[in-house]
Parts: C-alpha cells; sequence; structure tokens
C-alpha cells in the first residue's frame, strides 16, 4: 500500500507542475541495489540517498513507471549528474534493468553524461545583460547569476564559457521552474536558445543583445 501510494503522489505531480525536484521517498521503484552487466554491483538507493549521497531527480521525460531523468548527486568534491532510465518491462530484473548504468542520455536535445561538470566563470559574463527577440522584444535579463532577478542553479553544464548547452532552475516564489539554456557566437555575435522544460510555448531560439 505504501509502495502504491508513492507511486500515485508522484504520478499526481507529474500533471500538476513543471518539471520539479522530488524526494525520492515519493518514487520506490529506484530503491535497492542496481547491478551492471557484469553482475557487479554498481548503485545502491535507500532513503534519497545514492551510494550514501545525497541526490536530487528532475524527472525530464516519461511517466512514473518509464521515464528518463537527471539526478544530481552531492559529493564531497563537488556535483556529479548521473543518468537515469527506467522502465517497468523489466522492473523485476533489476540486472538487465539497471537505471544508472547508461553512457549518455539525451534530455530535451541536452546530453547528460556520467561526469563533473562546473560552470565557468565566463559563462556568467557572457550571459550578463538584456536578450531580446527578433522583434526586440525583452526576453531574458541575467545578471551576476540571476535570470529575470531570480537566482540560477546550473544543474547540467556542457562546453565554455562562450559556448555550452545547459540546464538551470530558479525559484519563482516558491514554484521550481527549469530551464534549457544554449549559448553560442555567431557572425553577427552572441546568440542564445532558451526555453522552460515542460511548457511547449515558452521557447525563443537566437536572442541577442
Amino acid at each position: 500500500m505504501k509502495k502504491f501510494l508513492a507511486a500515485a503522489l508522484f504520478a499526481c505531480s507529474l500533471f500538476l507542475a513543471a518539471p520539479q525536484a522530488h524526494a525520492y521517498s515519493e518514487l520506490d521503484l529506484l530503491e535497492g541495489n542496481w547491478y551492471d552487466d557484469n553482475g557487479n554491483l554498481f548503485a545502491i538507493v535507500r532513503d534519497g540517498r545514492l551510494n550514501t549521497f545525497r541526490m536530487d531527480m528532475i524527472t525530464m521525460a516519461g511517466s512514473p513507471g518509464n521515464f528518463a531523468a537527471a539526478v544530481q548527486v552531492q559529493e564531497p568534491n563537488g556535483f556529479r549528474n548521473v543518468p537515469v532510465e527506467y522502465s517497468n518491462a523489466a522492473a523485476n530484473d533489476k540486472e538487465k534493468n539497471n537505471p544508472f548504468f547508461r553512457p549518455t542520455v539525451h534530455l530535451n536535445g541536452v546530453n547528460v553524461h556520467k561526469e563533473w561538470f562546473q560552470v565557468p566563470d565566463s559563462a556568467y559574463d557572457y550571459l550578463d545583460g538584456h536578450w531580446y527577440d527578433a522583434d526586440n522584444n525583452l526576453v531574458a535579463f541575467f545578471r551576476s547569476g540571476t535570470f529575470n532577478t531570480y537566482p540560477m542553479t546550473f544543474l547540467s553544464f556542457y562546453g565554455v564559457g562562450n559556448h555550452f548547452d545547459s540546464i538551470f532552475k530558479i525559484n519563482d516564489h516558491g514554484t521550481e521552474k527549469y530551464f534549457a539554456l544554449s549559448l553560442h557566437p555567431t557572425t553577427a555575435g552572441m546568440r542564445i536558445s532558451i526555453r522552460m522544460l515542460g511548457v511547449d510555448d515558452w521557447s525563443y531560439a537566437s536572442l541577442h543583445q
């Protein structure tokens, strides 16, 4: 009954809001020991921890029984992003359905790898300022690690200061919102593309300063 209620709560949360961070107590499907293809123990999930380290999960696509997500693990030397894919198709055969053993996974167009990530200071410098669409309407304002005045927390970052793909979140008066953000140079200057995850009609390409 406990597992049924937990799964139901999680399913409801997917429909009530954009992708948000969830405690693992709401997702019992990942509890337990997970093994690689050779039968070696690879991951242990217990009470919101992955291999003893605190973790946060963002569900990017799918349903509670069949999803792709990114787990951010807080280890002693920093944060690590780990891809997660789960399918009920092999739920009873964990050696063949290890959600933590994938070399790479695509989340809304952004590659998530098992690797450390660090946001270069120069990335914030390149982002700083006002960004406009093709009709010169102001869409985004970045300053000193904030997006439209809200502090940003990067959840993934791939690239260098002036050319990268990323996912970040903000807390908008108690509501967590998630964005995919890309920045790249062009012959006409820097351009960014940004879209809100889980919101189909909030997407902008090639914003300029």
